[in-house]
């Protein structure tokens, strides 16, 4: 799962050209977001679903590109895994980005490579889940303006995801787990998160 998350953010800006076409649509999208509401039955989400935390940690680090190539992907796969931490499997897709220099690597970290056939996403269930929440639940509803920008916008989304992002599968708790609180009438507290895109609350200090 770690190479997995890893490699989220190669697929992520791979889209960034062909988004900024889109900016103005997104602009007249946004004073519509306080109207957004989700339709219909969310899928349930699997418990495998839930990234370990360490995953989380060192995705926070990971380097971003608006133009991702053979070369730097090659390097992206050296600085994820140093001293022995590479993974048994590296699931992926035929994308060109994975060219010849990329699988001599992943080959020297002893990485067994399981590609998915083409118009096939259900064979990479997780990350096509993952991806698809970052999309309808952060990339959708802002305008990302630089490299810098969207990892810092990453960041904070991943911030909140732990502790706060609630799961069906989990009964409802964030993947960090939380302690039930009550509180009477009035002494609750609304926060913003991810730049106000999604809120938190907690029972007001005494």
């Amino acid at each position: 799962m770690v190479h997995l998350i890893r490699f989220l953010l190669s697929v992520l800006t791979s889209t960034l050209r062909m988004r900024l076409s889109l900016q103005m649509e997104i602009v007249a999208l946004r004073h519509q977001l306080s109207l957004y509401q989700s339709k219909g039955r969310r899928p349930r989400i699997p418990r495998q679903d839930r990234p370990p935390s360490r995953t989380w940690t060192t995705f926070l680090d990971q380097n971003v590109t608006e133009h991702p190539t053979v070369q730097w992907t090659a390097q992206q796969l050296v600085e994820a895994f140093p001293f022995d931490t590479a993974p048994r499997y590296l699931l992926r897709d035929g994308d060109g980005i994975y060219g010849e220099r990329v699988q001599r690597r992943i080959e020297s970290l002893s990485i067994k490579e399981v590609i998915t056939a083409p118009a096939s996403p259900w064979q990479n269930a997780y990350v096509e889940r993952l991806i698809g929440n970052l999309r309808r639940e952060l990339l959708d509803h802002t305008i990302i303006l630089n490299e810098r920008d969207l990892k810092r916008l990453l960041s904070s989304y991943l911030v909140y995801y732990r502790p706060w992002r609630t799961h069906r599968s989990l009964d409802r708790v964030a993947p960090d787990g939380r302690p039930v609180r009550s509180a009477e009438s009035g002494q609750v507290m609304e926060f913003p998160a991810v730049r106000g895109l999604h809120h938190y609350f907690l029972p007001q200090a005494a």
